[in-house]
């Protein structure tokens, strides 16, 4: 998270009334972003590429999806 980004979470939670330090703001952020990362692991970790249409590449060091396959059924770029 950018400096910027902490600074304008602790200035929305300071106006719902929270009274979060930016510490506190930016750790909440960082805790949200590891939770983020872990279901969209878990999430791509139970599919392989045969289950949604793409050819197989090979071996794999970890199951599942890779983030650029996953880019590619999303239609965006990497």
């Amino acid at each position: 998270m950018t400096p910027a980004a902490a600074g304008a979470q602790h200035r929305r939670a300071v106006r719902e009334g929270h009274d979060l330090g930016r510490a506190a703001a930016y750790a909440e952020c960082v805790d949200r972003r590891d939770q983020l990362r872990d279901f969209l692991r878990t999430r791509r970790a139970r599919l392989t590429p045969e289950d949604v249409g793409l050819p197989d590449a090979g071996v794999r060091r970890t199951p599942g999806l890779r983030r650029e396959e996953v880019a590619v059924i999303a239609g965006a770029s990497m």
